[in-house]
């Protein structure tokens, strides 16, 4: 993708990271179910390396109890391909 070879093209510049665990810092109008400071995992398509990165609220999921951030970042692509194999 950082390439340019990739099947999906981000407008550049772009920062990578399929994936992403954080704290929410704000929300969008009309958002529902997540709230500022609330530890969350998100399928972001890119932008997920970056510090900041905004995502659509219907890919984000709350970090499940327990969870470190680091293993949240991989844990919905990774846990997806598992469960279809």
């Amino acid at each position: 993708m950082a390439q340019g070879l990739y099947q999906v093209k981000p407008p550049l510049p772009f920062s990578p990271g399929a994936e992403a665990a954080g704290v929410v810092l704000e929300v969008g109008a009309g958002v529902r179910g997540f709230r500022p400071g609330e530890r969350v995992i998100a399928i972001a398509g890119w932008g997920g390396f970056a510090e900041e990165c905004a995502v659509d609220a219907g890919r984000v999921r709350p970090l499940p109890a327990g969870m470190d951030f680091e293993t949240g970042a991989a844990f919905l692509y990774t846990c997806g391909t598992g469960s279809a194999s």
